[in-house]
């Protein structure tokens, strides 16, 4: 069976590319192992390039409705009192639109369209190639286990960050662990804590326990998502750790109504996030996007924009017809993936050092100095809303 591209992963920057692609007259294919849609809840925050390039692939009214929640003040709470408040309009004067995101209403969105077609149920087990080129890829239905053989002038791998596409591309990529263990959790939002407000408390009373904070995002439809930072360590010295999980629930009583009853640590949904950048992004028939070429830790919110980004500039590129995609969609995306990866290339450093060197007298010196120098704060939240952006795109917006 003959197609334009064929995309192996239908997660956010699939569906993206695929809407892109099919939109602009092309014959696509989007291969999918799961057959339903996932249910990991887990934080995501969208910047302005990437809400532009949602909406013009789905009604606004339907993403307000359920997927996308424009994002309101900052609330920062910490163990020793302090507390930092970030007003919606103090960031909404320096032009920072922020939104958040249901990845998996999303991804449902993106799916039920019919400018592609869609495979769900099919697993990948070999690519094509011939003089050297991906021409294509052998797949096979779950559910019958008969193999197809599908053709394409260009294979995209979306499908993680075990990438099949990149290791029979022949791709290296070295992952390291981010060095902090992510526990999610969705909830329903309290009326203790006003909407859209995001809430942020550090643990900075008893960071040795291994637990350092907790996170929590609004989404849509009343909805939250919930993000604990703890340190591996939780999981073996269980004693510790609930004494500084105890300590955090003491912050701010939202808390409680926030976890909903959960037991710690068993009652959440741990996540280990590698990161890495890959060698290259593509060769010849077969490109990479996504966490396939650069996973990162949620640290700096730049995960699905880096994706979309991915998406909207290898569509671009296709519907311009450009003969050496691969190359010149590298020569475009890697260095504003390298900029993205930066927060997560700084963190993880810091994290990985010992409780004892980074003691908690410390920590609030710096959360202090925070709470007297807000400014800081937002123009780091500035830097992120465009760090995973083109160059060309970047200057292009300046200039306008």
């Amino acid at each position: 069976m003959q197609y334009d591209y064929i995309i192996v992963g239908g997660g956010v920057a699939g569906g993206v590319l695929a809407g892109l692609l099919g939109r602009g007259g092309k014959n696509v294919l989007v291969l999918e192992k799961s057959v339903a849609s996932p249910t990991l809840a887990r934080p995501e925050i969208v910047w302005p390039a990437t809400i532009a390039v949602l909406h013009s692939l789905i009604p606004a009214d339907r993403l307000a409705f359920d997927t996308l929640l424009p994002l309101g003040r900052v609330e920062i709470r910490a163990g020793k009192g302090d507390s930092l408040d970030l007003p919606e309009d103090f960031i909404a004067r320096r032009g920072i639109e922020r939104c958040s995101l249901e990845p998996n209403v999303l991804r449902d969105h993106l799916l039920n369209v019919d400018t592609f077609e869609l495979r769900r149920g099919v697993e990948v087990a070999g690519l094509l190639k011939e003089n050297g080129r991906v021409m294509g890829v052998r797949a096979r239905d779950l559910a019958t286990s008969r193999e197809h053989e599908f053709l394409a002038p260009w294979t995209v791998g979306n499908d993680g960050v075990h990438s099949f596409v990149r290791r029979e591309c022949g791709i290296s990529m070295r992952t390291r662990l981010f060095p902090i263990d992510f526990l999610c959790f969705g909830f329903d939002w309290p009326a203790a804590i006003p909407r859209p407000t995001t809430r942020v408390w550090l643990n900075t009373a008893a960071l040795d326990s291994g637990v350092l904070g907790m996170f929590a995002l609004p989404l849509a439809a009343d909805k939250g998502v919930g993000l604990i930072a703890v340190r591996p360590t939780v999981f073996e010295h269980a004693d510790n750790a609930r004494r500084g999980w105890q300590r955090l629930r003491t912050i701010d009583s939202c808390i409680d109504a926030v976890v909903a009853g959960r037991e710690f640590p068993g009652g959440f949904t741990r996540i280990r996030r590698p990161w890495g950048h890959a060698r290259n992004y593509g060769v010849p028939g077969a490109v990479l996007m996504g966490d396939a070429s650069h996973p990162v830790s949620p640290v700096g919110g730049q995960g699905t924009n880096m994706a979309v980004a991915d998406a909207a500039a290898f569509a671009e590129l296709a519907l311009e017809n450009v003969a050496d995609l691969h190359t010149e969609f590298e020569r475009l995306r890697r260095p504003a993936n390298t900029r993205s990866m930066k927060f997560t290339r700084t963190a993880a450093p810091v994290l990985r050092l010992p409780a004892s060197c980074i003691p908690n007298f410390a920590v609030d010196l710096i959360v202090q100095w925070l709470c007297r120098n807000p400014s800081t704060l937002i123009n780091a939240i500035l830097h992120s809303s465009t760090a995973f952006e083109s160059p060309e795109r970047l200057s292009s917006r300046s200039a306008a």
